[in-house]
């Protein structure tokens, strides 16, 4: 997408966002441009930045939430499966955990 049609869209919506919530104003309409151009300019150049400085966050609250699922899963598959037994949380833990490495490791060799 351009850079000047996110300008245009982003003016558009701040535009209509004017209208439709109270407490926005924008006067003259040529505001809304000026607006859409700034948007356009944080959208484009300011969030990928933004995004790149966060990412190691993103990266770790996910895995810590992934490691986590995978650990409660395998506690309760050790429940309901005959056969299948883990002893402590931990282990259920590292079970998700080395699950998660090797799967996510297939998946880079094995495509459908």
């Amino acid at each position: 997408m351009g850079i000047i049609y996110k300008w245009l869209l982003f003016s558009i919506a701040a535009y209509v966002s004017s209208l439709v919530v109270p407490g926005i104003h924008i006067e003259p309409i040529g505001t809304a441009l000026i607006i859409g151009m700034c948007l356009a300019f944080v959208h484009t150049v300011v969030r990928p930045i933004i995004g790149a400085i966060t990412l190691h966050i993103n990266i770790l609250t996910h895995t810590i939430t992934a490691l986590l699922l995978n650990g409660v899963v395998y506690w309760f598959l050790a429940q309901q499966v005959a056969g299948f037994t883990v002893t402590t949380i931990t282990a259920a833990l590292l079970g998700g955990l080395l699950t998660g490495l090797v799967s996510w490791l297939l998946g880079k060799f094995i495509r459908d």
